[in-house]
């Protein structure tokens, strides 16, 4: 694949990234940590090196980390098995168009006769469930592949996101104990959700798109909201699930579903912010 600017601007980011917080958690002795730092280095090193592959590899990368977030969704949602089946075929050929050279932007008829159907399915037993089953599977089916569009945007955007992640965690650790820093902005979904954190965040994205040469006020928005949003949407599910975690896949943070919902609502807007 072709190596941009951007492609540069952010490996080498991501590179000083790791290698600063590297030094400043050698003293820690905090294995949680460790193990998240440890998760970030392997999807750098497993997004980079899939891009330097070939497309075909990174829509692949894209493909399965869809399908494994889809799975845990609908694991979430307990579904029943053949229900789940179905959605994960149907989206799977949605995938699959993008590798033939169809858009995977295109409206897939089949995904949302799929989503409907699924939502009156575990309506009848669950009331919640019907508009969350359906929002789910719609963002997953046909939001998340749009990250196969461009993939040096895509990777600039996982790298802005996981920026504020990392600085939302840290400044909420660090300073959202006590006084106003402490509020809560989501007190019964996500009790860890701190102004300081919020704040901490803003401007670790306002700084690496400042670095990227990509700063406008729209995109700093943008990024903030699309993150929170989407994952205050994942921890609603959770909680309607009553478990932690999405999955056990990945050291530190759980499922895949739990690392990257920051990006479901904001996929479609890489191509705008960079």
């Amino acid at each position: 694949m072709k190596i941009t600017p951007l492609f540069l601007s952010t490996a080498g980011f991501a590179g000083l990234l790791l290698t600063v917080t590297w030094f400043l958690l050698r003293a820690a002795k905090k294995p949680l940590l460790w193990q998240r730092w440890n998760t970030w280095l392997a999807i750098a090193l497993l997004f980079g090196f899939s891009y330097l592959v070939n497309g075909f590899t990174f829509r692949a990368l894209v493909l399965i980390i869809g399908m494994i977030m889809l799975y845990e969704f609908c694991r979430l949602m307990d579904f029943y098995d053949s229900i789940t089946a179905i959605v994960m075929l149907v989206v799977w050929q949605h995938f699959f168009e993008g590798f033939l050279g169809f858009s995977p932007a295109s409206v897939d008829i089949a995904v949302l006769v799929v989503a409907a159907l699924t939502a009156l399915f575990v309506f009848r037993t669950k009331l919640w469930a019907g508009p969350v089953a359906f929002i789910g599977i719609l963002l997953l089916g046909l939001v998340w592949p749009l990250l196969v569009l461009q993939p040096d945007k895509t990777l600039a955007l996982l790298l802005t996101v996981a920026c504020f992640d990392v600085a939302a965690f840290t400044g909420g650790t660090l300073l959202g104990k006590s006084g106003i820093l402490s509020w809560k902005i989501f007190p019964k979904t996500s009790p860890n959700k701190t102004l300081a954190g919020l704040l901490t965040g803003i401007i670790a994205v306002a700084l690496v798109l400042v670095i990227m040469a990509k700063f406008s006020v729209m995109s700093l928005v943008l990024v903030i909201v699309g993150a929170l949003l989407g994952d205050y949407l994942e921890s609603r599910v959770k909680r309607f699930a009553e478990v932690k975690d999405a999955g056990s896949w990945l050291p530190g943070f759980g499922g895949l579903l739990d690392r990257f919902d920051s990006l479901i609502l904001v996929a479609p807007l890489a191509v705008i912010i960079f």
